[in-house]
């Protein structure tokens, strides 16, 4: 019979096949020896097996991944070698009296040491618990050896279907051919699973509740794009289907290389979000307007101390030249919350994502934030360069960020070190404050640019990675939308422009809200932009200008998100 079910999209794009249920039954496998140096010696092998595994998983994808998921693996190895973990299994297995269950001890010191992560009262902590789980996981799985997903490939497409999704999952999908697409019952949109299969482009739903129980299942049809599934499809429904997606793909196909217009003429500008200069080598066959976020914390995530100026200067001037005469938006250090580095300390906090980071951390250290502005002045002259402030939250800040830089380009030109006079100097707005008083910031602020991720997270007061609060990852809220509305609305009264470079600007159902509002930029992945294109050059602004006032009266999610799926499938675009 039958059925359809609703979830969150993860990934966009259609996939059809049977499906290929992935439950974790075998973790609690009783494999009990009496052997305690036979039982250290597998434990052993199982951890030098799960390691190599991790470090074959970083040379295949290493030049589909950014070096932000990049940096998960390795994190995962750093894990796996901690003393105290390995100290304290291999402890319990001596401490045995009779039996060895080698499995149950494993479980049991990772669960313990699950527990009191839980109620360590820091998000950064809480969420390590899952790299935790997935690290156990590999673990125990290589004590066992059950038979792996390829080994249980049938020779036909699939849809693979599972409790949660985890990193190492993540991997053995991307690399096999017949899976198409990926389910699961539980998942938050910003868990590193989920950025993993972004990334790789395959079709994802999270939050179909039950689906690993069903027995009955024969196939299964996902809409990645908008989150829902249908089950047991008789033969010509599939056909219709299948039909539709292929016609739907060919004409994706032709917005590679075209102009993003509204059909009456309003101008979008398309560009991409990247990590590293490895990002834009890897952007083929498809055409963007420049670099809507350049991230700029992984330079000092990935060395072993403070970058240097001249290190930083280099890798800034590689961007700005190969993007040429193209914007490209780089923003000032954003770390502290979830993102650490190991060669300083930050103070243990209550709550991290609200505390020491970002320009907060930058005002208080000028020290290493004049070596980052030097470094950007210098490499200027190389391209067209916007710089961002992350995590602003009131004028005061933003004021004293770019007086500051202000000085240190000055500093520059006293040292007869040409800086370029057209550096626009913009802001990050992902705190409710400043889209409230947008109208305020406009005055002071080149340009604005919506940090979604953020901005949900801090309006909800929901962490994004908290599993329990994960339904309140909600783009399409009408909270949401009027503060993008304050923030477009402000920028406009002093003729400011205002891009996007969260998740959301990567939403197709979040897309004829934002042209509807009166967004200029949105900056996606790369593997978005055809299908974005697509949209925009199938819709009129007037048309969306009613179906964002439609929007911002309903009073919830669920209603927005079927009013634009409706304004969506009338112009059969999804």
């Amino acid at each position: 019979m039958n059925q359809k079910f609703k979830g969150t999209s993860i990934s966009e794009g259609f996939a059809f096949g049977k499906p290929l249920t992935y439950t974790k039954n075998w973790l609690n496998t009783k494999l009990k020896f009496k052997d305690k140096k036979k039982s250290i010696k597998i434990f052993n092998l199982a951890i030098e097996k799960t390691i190599k595994q991790i470090q074959n998983d970083i040379v295949k994808l290493k030049n589909k991944l950014s070096p932000k998921e990049i940096e998960i693996f390795k994190t995962h190895i750093l894990m796996i070698n901690d003393p105290n973990i390995k100290e304290k299994i291999i402890s319990s297995i001596n401490a045995c009296k009779k039996e060895i269950d080698l499995i149950e001890i494993i479980n049991k010191t990772f669960n313990e040491l699950i527990i009191k992560f839980k109620q360590i009262k820091n998000d950064y902590i809480k969420n390590k618990i899952a790299d935790f789980n997935d690290i156990k996981e590999r673990i125990i799985t290589n004590i066992l050896k059950p038979n792996n997903i390829k080994k249980n490939i049938l020779n036909k497409d699939v849809i693979f279907v599972c409790n949660e999704l985890t990193p190492s999952i993540s991997i053995n999908i991307v690399n096999n051919k017949h899976i198409k697409g990926v389910i699961a019952e539980f998942g938050s949109n910003t868990s590193h699973a989920a950025i993993l299969i972004k990334n790789l482009g395959i079709p994802c739903i999270f939050g179909i509740k039950n689906i690993t129980k069903s027995t009955n299942i024969k196939n299964i049809f996902m809409n990645g794009y908008t989150g829902e599934i249908e089950i047991n499809l008789d033969n010509k429904t599939i056909f219709n289907l299948l039909k539709h997606n292929k016609e739907l793909k060919e004409q994706e196909e032709k917005y590679a290389f075209a102009e993003t217009k509204t059909i009456d003429g309003k101008s979008i500008n398309i560009e991409i979000n990247i990590n590293s200069e490895k990002d834009l080598l890897n952007i083929k066959n498809v055409k963007f307007d420049g670099v809507g976020l350049c991230r700029s914390e992984f330079l000092y995530i990935e060395s072993n101390n403070w970058p240097s100026e001249d290190y930083q200067f280099q890798y800034y001037k590689k961007v700005l030249q190969y993007m040429k005469n193209k914007l490209v938006v780089i923003r000032t250090l954003d770390i502290g919350g979830d993102k650490k580095l190991p060669y300083f300390h930050f103070d243990n906090e209550e709550n991290p994502f609200l505390g020491f980071r970002a320009i907060r951390f930058l005002l208080k250290n000028k020290k290493i934030f004049r070596t980052q502005l030097r470094a950007l002045g210098r490499a200027s002259v190389y391209g067209k360069l916007a710089i961002m402030f992350p995590m602003i939250a009131n004028i005061s800040e933003f004021v004293e960020s770019k007086q500051y830089t202000e000085t240190i380009f000055n500093e520059l030109r006293k040292e007869n070190i040409p800086v370029a006079k057209n550096i626009q100097i913009g802001m990050m707005v992902e705190i409710p404050s400043s889209a409230i008083i947008a109208d305020k910031f406009s005055k002071y602020s080149d340009f604005f640019s919506i940090g979604t991720n953020d901005l949900i997270q801090y309006t909800f007061a929901a962490d994004r990675l908290n599993k329990s609060c994960n339904y309140l990852y909600q783009p399409n809220n009408p909270a949401i939308l009027k503060l993008i509305k304050s923030t477009i609305d402000g920028a406009k009264l002093n003729n400011k422009w205002v891009g996007m470079c969260g998740e959301m600007a990567s939403d197709i159902t979040s897309t004829p809200l934002l042209i509807g509002l009166g967004i200029n930029s949105l900056s996606v992945h790369p593997t978005k932009i055809k299908k974005i294109r697509q949209i925009v050059n199938n819709i009129k602004s007037s048309d969306c200008k009613e179906l964002a006032s439609k929007a911002l009266s309903l009073e919830n999610c669920e209603k927005i998100n079927n009013l634009v799926n409706s304004f969506l499938k009338e112009r059969k675009l999804i």
